[in-house]
């Protein structure tokens, strides 16, 4: 390379660092932390494998794009070295996207089945080209008849699963999160070229501590409770307090048809909030607490289910450290 060529290169590569810096600080906390999740989920699929076959656990294409346009290095690298110097959190955000990709498919596939009668619309994923059809069906309300399921994914950050995983036909999918959340969300995904991997997928801004204005947005995109629901809450119930988390548990009851599921990673316990402190890390939850407590509560809002202990994960694929998984079901 000439050069001028090679200087117009640096100086190319300098003004799109500058770019992803300014974003990053223009960010606020809550921001930074969405995009935290995004940078262990996008080092999680370069690295976790499963232990079965060796091959990646599971792919995430927009993490990796997400942190290159969104996250500097120098953040980066620190992120990298609290990695190595405390909790392993690439394996930890690895198993927990890989298992929870996992139950999700199955919950999907089971309550599609309950919804549509056995053998009807469980199908694997249809072509790219009908799920590009109808990816950007955002608006309120896509259509007058019920799909055969829902799934809803409340405090969806930067979750990226109506788009890399392959759903059933007619599946919707409802996001829930702050309308400042889901601004950033559809800022940082666009240009990507990507569409939804699902028939519909519906935004529904609101604060998930009011289940009233939860309810009202659900029905407003189109949410039909007489419908299968998949519900994934994955890294929030610690954010609420335990009387809101009964409240939002009692309020996606009632908003379930019998056969719907809910997939819902356990809170931080005490002891991960003192090992978390050694580290010099405040964790900004509102709950700790052991699995055995959040399943009660969930019991006590009219769910039956199971949990998948922190111990049982880290065995399954050989990591020091698991979060544990309630399996929730309406009968």
């Amino acid at each position: 390379m000439a050069p001028g060529a090679a200087g117009a290169a640096d100086a190319g590569a300098g003004s799109d660092a500058d770019a992803v810096r300014a974003t990053w600080e223009a960010l606020t906390d809550v921001e930074r932390t969405a995009l935290a999740v995004v940078f262990w989920r996008a080092r999680a699929a370069e690295t976790v494998t499963d232990p079965a076959t060796g091959a990646p656990l599971f792919s995430d294409p927009l993490a990796a794009a997400a942190v290159a346009r969104c996250i500097p290095a120098e953040a980066a690298a620190g992120m990298e070295a609290r990695n190595k110097a405390g909790v392993d959190r690439i394996g930890w955000m690895g198993v927990r996207t890989g298992e929870i990709d996992r139950r999700v498919a199955e919950a999907a596939a089971e309550a599609a089945a309950v919804g549509a009668g056995a053998g009807a619309g469980a199908g694997a994923a249809g072509a790219a080209g009908a799920a590009e059809a109808a990816s950007t069906a955002v608006a309120a309300g896509a259509g007058a008849e019920a799909p055969p399921l829902q799934v809803a994914i409340l405090g969806a950050g930067l979750d990226a699963r109506a788009w890399r995983l392959a759903w059933p036909a007619r599946v919707a999918v409802f996001e829930a999160d702050t309308a400042p959340m889901l601004a950033l969300k559809r800022r940082v995904f666009a240009g990507f070229g990507l569409h939804p991997s699902v028939a519909a997928r519906r935004e529904v801004a609101c604060d998930l501590r009011d289940t009233a204005a939860l309810a009202s947005g659900l029905a407003a995109a189109g949410h039909r409770p007489e419908a299968p629901t998949v519900w994934l809450l994955e890294g929030l119930i610690g954010y609420l307090t335990r009387a809101e988390a009964l409240g939002l548990l009692q309020a996606l009851w009632r908003a379930s048809a019998p056969g719907s599921r809910a997939v819902v990673t356990a809170p931080p316990s005490e002891g991960d909030r003192r090992e978390a402190e050694a580290e010099g890390l405040e964790l900004h939850h509102s709950t700790f607490e052991e699995a055995p407590e959040t399943m009660e509560r969930a019991r006590a809002a009219g769910w039956e289910g199971r949990i998948v202990s922190r111990d049982e994960l880290a065995a399954r694929y050989g990591v020091a450290r698991a979060q544990a998984l309630l399996l929730l079901r309406k009968q």
